[in-house]
């Protein structure tokens, strides 16, 4: 699930249930089985989609915000919540930005 406009066209208990998998805010929206972050993660903004979240979701936020892997700037406010919780996942992916592969795009 996007957190797009396009969900308000959508009951919410359409999805009571079912596995879903949402992306970065749908949270505050929809209760859903997978969260995945790419955004930057601060330690106040983890903490607030921990409270937002069902106890059950499983969280999947990448490491770095952006596709900037060289930078742990996620992992260092989401690893503490891994060891404590269970469901908080990291994951790296490839670089697609300017601030890691020198291309200018943002």
């Amino acid at each position: 699930l996007g957190s797009g406009k396009s969900l308000d066209f959508v009951e919410p208990g359409f999805f009571e249930g079912k596995i879903t998998v949402g992306v970065n805010q749908v949270f505050k929206r929809f209760n859903v089985t997978y969260l995945v972050r790419k955004e930057a993660v601060t330690q106040n903004a983890i903490e607030e989609v921990l409270r937002g979240c069902d106890p059950h979701t499983t969280h999947v936020i990448a490491r770095s915000a952006k596709g900037s892997s060289h930078r742990w700037t996620n992992a260092r406010a989401v690893l503490r919540y891994r060891a404590m919780l269970g469901n908080v996942f990291v994951f790296d992916h490839s670089c697609h930005t300017g601030h890691c592969n020198k291309s200018g795009i943002t």
